[in-house]
Order: C-alpha cells, then sequence, then structure tokens
C-alpha cells in the first residue's frame, strides 16, 4: 500500500511539474510574441521615414529627422524596460535597502514632481497624514515605482486635471495613494494594468504611447520589498494606484 501511495504522489508531483513548465512556456512564447509586436510598430513606421527620405519626398527634412530621433528613443526606452523587466522577474535587480524615514524622501520627491505635473498644464497636490515613517527600502527603486505611477497618471489625465499624493500609515503599512482625474477605466481592468505589455484600449489609450512594461516593473520591486502595489477606481474621477510598504520595526 505505502509502496503505490509513493507511486501516485511521484504521478502527481510529475504532473504538477509538467503543467508548471507548460505554462511558465506559454507565457514565454507569449511574451516573445507580444515584444516583436511592439518592436515591429516603432520599426514598421522608422523604415517608412527612412525610405520617404530617401526618395525626397518629404517637404521638410529637420521634421523627418526628429520624428526618427523620436522612434529610436522610444524603441530604447522599450528595450530598456524589456531588460528590467527581464532582470526584475529573475530577480536579477541589485537592492540596496536600508532602514530609512521615507516622509522627508517622499516630501522632496512631491516637489519634483509638481514641476513636471504643471508642466504638462496638470494641477499637483499632496497630503502627509504622518510626520515619520521608517521603512526598508532601496531609495532608488521605490523613487523609480513613484516616478513611473505620476508619469502614468501625467500621460492618461485629461487637462486640465489633477494629481494627488497621499500618504498616511495605516495597519503597521505606509500606505501611498497616487490618483488623477479622468478619464478612468473599468473595473474589470484595473488589475490588468499590472500585467507585460498591457494597454488600456478605451479612455486612457495607446495614442500617449509607453512601453506598457512600467507597471509590471513596478509591481516586482514592490513585491521584492515585501509591499503591495494595487489600482482602483480614485475619489477624483481616475486611477488610483495603492503602494503599501510595511513599517520597519527593527527586526
Amino acid at each position: 500500500m505505502l509502496a503505490i501511495y509513493l507511486l501516485g504522489q511521484r504521478r502527481k508531483i510529475a504532473l504538477l511539474r509538467a503543467k508548471l513548465y507548460e505554462d511558465a512556456l506559454s507565457q514565454k512564447n507569449q511574451l516573445l510574441a507580444d515584444v516583436s509586436h511592439e518592436l515591429r510598430t516603432p520599426l514598421t513606421a522608422l523604415k517608412l521615414q527612412v525610405d520617404s527620405l530617401r526618395y525626397h519626398l518629404v517637404d521638410d527634412v529637420d521634421l523627418s529627422y526628429q520624428k526618427l530621433s523620436t522612434k529610436i528613443t522610444d524603441l530604447n526606452h522599450l528595450i530598456s524596460d524589456i531588460y528590467e523587466l527581464a532582470l526584475s522577474d529573475v530577480e536579477g535587480f541589485s537592492f540596496n535597502k536600508h532602514p530609512v524615514d521615507v516622509i522627508p524622501l517622499l516630501s522632496a520627491w512631491s516637489s519634483e514632481f509638481a514641476g513636471e505635473v504643471k508642466a504638462q498644464n496638470l494641477t499637483w497636490t499632496s497630503q502627509f497624514t504622518v510626520e515619520h515613517a521608517v521603512v526598508n527600502i532601496d531609495i532608488d527603486r521605490i523613487k523609480q515605482v513613484f516616478a513611473n505611477v505620476v508619469s502614468n497618471s501625467i500621460k492618461y489625465t485629461d487637462k486640465p486635471g489633477m494629481v494627488d499624493l497621499n500618504v498616511a500609515i495605516k495597519d503597521k503599512e505606509l500606505v501611498c495613494v497616487v490618483q488623477d482625474t479622468a478619464p478612468s477605466v473599468d473595473e474589470d481592468e484595473l488589475d490588468k494594468i499590472f500585467e507585460r505589455l498591457y494597454r488600456v484600449e478605451k479612455s486612457r489609450n495607446r495614442k500617449t504611447g509607453g512601453s506598457g512594461l512600467g507597471l509590471a516593473i513596478c509591481r516586482n520591486i514592490i513585491n521584492a520589498h515585501q509591499g503591495n502595489i494595487s489600482a482602483k477606481k480614485g475619489r477624483l474621477g481616475g486611477v488610483a494606484i495603492v503602494i503599501k510598504l510595511p513599517i520597519y520595526e527593527g527586526k
């Protein structure tokens, strides 16, 4: 009886391993297909622009070169994001974590973000309901998360609009909420925005550009800090990104 039981368990483990391998292979193939599609679009635009210059089909040569430069920059950003996502997926990021009071940091970053938001004809507001909060973090990586989230709000918020940061402590966690004004996204798409290469196709749409990888990278960074990042409909009419990080207790 024991031998039969052990044989059955081995079969279950083998089936589970096969299923995990199949799922991983499927995800890899899907990622390669998505990346190929994402690269094909700007490369096609580049070829058309080069051909137009080659055959003297454009009136404003300087403008054409400017468009070429923009497309090359977009490609560089996409490749960089793909590389960063791959590193974060396999825990290849190097983290330099140490306990730090994040409130002065968030206050300083808030001032930086205010300038960026204002430059795009949007309003920036912030509320801090806590004076001190020690969190064990890699400062550069956490700033990367906030910068990406604010950048997304800038891209996807109708003008004139608002981007807001709220910082508080709840249940031994630092809770930071970055939210914006309309448009929002459908409820069933809120979780999907953290999936790689996912973009909302309706009100917050593709015309604003971006690699579609930034929030996936953010999720991996926050997970590596034993935190959580999620999205919900915001009270301002747009999307609210909620970032939670555990308060450091000296353990």
